[in-house]
């Protein structure tokens, strides 16, 4: 998980809104994040069926794991090769992510109700002693 502080704009899920203020994506059969460090969609959400040859590799959004989450606004600048796909999501049964942070859904869903985009929301990902460093 990349250390950091970092904002949070869009709630997702493959469900109805769970009632979020956020700006809330319902996830389809279609949606990709592409994780393909050489296309210019890197690390952006985009339509499988869109594309076209724009990108060798990207990951499916209807997945278990995204039942309900948020994006952490992770390497927004797009540098290749720096990361992609950094979400907050529900746990899967090894307990590990490739680089996220999970919960089990009732935590996901209860953090995204008391989520509130007026309050400008960040989430700060670091070990306990380097939280005075944010």
């Amino acid at each position: 998980t990349p250390e950091g502080k970092y904002t949070i704009t869009t709630a997702f899920g493959r469900y109805a809104n769970p009632g979020t203020k956020m700006k809330y994506r319902k996830i389809t059969s279609n949606d990709v994040w592409v994780d393909d460090s050489n296309s210019k969609l890197y690390n952006t959400w985009q339509l499988a069926s869109a594309n076209n040859g724009k990108w060798k590799s990207a990951e499916k959004m209807n997945i278990s794991l995204y039942d309900y989450g948020f994006v952490i606004n992770y390497n927004e600048s797009r540098v290749p090769g720096k990361g992609s796909a950094i979400f907050f999501h529900v746990a899967g049964t090894s307990g590990y992510t490739a680089g996220c942070t999970a919960t089990s859904k009732t935590n996901v869903v209860s953090i995204l109700k008391w989520l509130d985009p007026a309050k400008k929301p960040i989430i700060i990902q670091t070990p306990l002693n380097k939280l005075t460093k944010f």
